[in-house]
């Protein structure tokens, strides 16, 4: 079988694949007869209502669930479809209903304002207080997932929930259950989704496929018009809503602080360094990246650094060029929490100022990718929602750290 997670096979598939029997075997609506690393990651990854439906349909047919959400159906275009998959790869998860704490733990709002004070000795680096006095800070909601994804006006939050649950998350798992097939014959024929055509908005999806193969998720078209980076983008779909919404318990006050900032400080966070710039602390800016996580989605920080004013984002400021610029220059030439700087006196009286300065400079515009930021907060997240951490925990809270071989390189095991 072709398609990703079906090009390496054991000797195990083979005996299964080549056997006398393999052809007598029947499995039940939803299992697949080889169970890809693919395969096991999404299910371990997917809830258990995600699960059940997908055995609802044929492995090369279009999902045919129909929500409960009256006429949601004509509201969800292919654009709308594209524009939400792509969302949610940069944003996370979105929830139905607080399953959890919907604010941040108040333990990290502080120690991260202590050290924003102690970065730019004045106060108006602290988040403000909202109109009723208090300083609460609320996660990333369903509304605010709907603002930075632009769809169509039309759809709700609810309906949007509705539709991740129904649909979407159960087409993901089929795609990394199933693979993908090729159609002998798709070139040179013309597949219409919704009858809609290209739209140069949305260049990563093809509205009118004509010999391409959709590169999202998507459950209004069967598997097999599916190609091998729509499973890729299915994995990772399936994972970082898991992830994120980890990372909204470990946040909400369900871990104590000190556990955390002691974790963050273990050899777990400080050995595996690569990928990371040299001004790289862990108790702090691994801390301060889990919260703009959860405040404000998955990879927002790409964009927030970048703003002219960032006082009113708690944990971006600490990611601003001269909060990093003045790190550096704490830690390695001023001294930093008591510890003395890294770079010896002699190795700093040989440089003029406008050197020292210019290095400085110099560090503070390096920054760890996309990859690298999911592979560390994933290991926060699994951390302090795995079974024998936090007894009696939610499942839906539980998120286990699997290889991301789904991603662009895979260093860490």
């Amino acid at each position: 079988a072709g398609g990703v997670g079906f090009d390496k096979v054991t000797d195990l598939e083979l005996v299964i694949h080549r056997s006398g029997d393999a052809s007598k075997v029947r499995c039940a609506p939803g299992v697949p007869l080889v169970l890809t690393r693919y395969g096991l990651n999404a299910l371990i990854n997917a809830e258990a209502d995600v699960v059940r439906r997908v055995g609802t349909v044929d492995r090369s047919g279009a999902d045919n669930i129909r929500s409960e959400e009256g006429g949601l159906d004509n509201v969800w275009h292919v654009r709308d479809r594209a524009r939400l998959c792509i969302a949610i790869l940069s944003l996370g998860t979105l929830e139905r209903k607080p399953l959890q704490s919907q604010s941040l733990n108040e333990g990290l709002r502080n120690h991260l304002r202590k050290y924003e004070h102690s970065l730019f000795k004045r106060d108006e680096m602290f988040l403000p207080s909202k109109e009723d006095g208090s300083s609460e800070v609320e996660f990333f909601s369903v509304d605010d997932f709907l603002s930075n994804a632009t769809l169509n006006e039309s759809i709700t939050a609810s309906s949007c929930v509705a539709y991740v649950e129904t649909k979407l998350l159960p087409q993901c798992l089929r795609l990394c259950l199933f693979g993908t097939q090729k159609p002998s014959e798709i070139a040179g024929e013309i597949y219409q989704i919704n009858g809609c055509k290209g739209d140069k908005d949305v260049p990563i999806h093809a509205y009118g496929i004509r010999g391409t193969l959709s590169p999202l998720p998507d459950p209004e078209i069967p598997l097999d018009l599916h190609s091998d980076e729509a499973v890729v983008r299915a994995s990772r779909i399936l994972r970082r809503t898991k992830m994120t919404r980890a990372l909204r318990y470990v946040c909400g006050g369900n871990v104590p602080i000190s556990l955390l900032l002691e974790f963050l400080k273990g050899p777990i966070m400080t050995s595996p360094m690569d990928g990371l710039p040299v001004w790289w602390c862990p108790h702090i800016h691994d801390l301060a990246m889990i919260v703009c996580v959860v405040n404000h989605g998955l990879f927002s920080i790409f964009e927030l650094r970048n703003l002219e004013s960032r006082k009113s984002f708690l944990a971006v400021s600490i990611f601003g060029k001269e909060a990093i610029a003045q790190h550096v220059r704490l830690v390695f030439v001023e001294g930093f929490e008591g510890k003395k700087p890294i770079l010896s006196a002699d190795v700093v009286s040989k440089l003029t100022p406008a050197e020292l300065n210019q290095w400085i400079q110099r560090q503070s515009t390096h920054f760890p990718s996309e990859e690298t930021i999911e592979k560390r907060i994933a290991l926060v997240a699994s951390q302090f929602t795995s079974p024998h951490v936090g007894v009696g925990i939610d499942k839906k809270m539980v998120y286990y750290n699997l290889p991301m071989f789904d991603l662009p390189t895979s260093n860490w095991g």
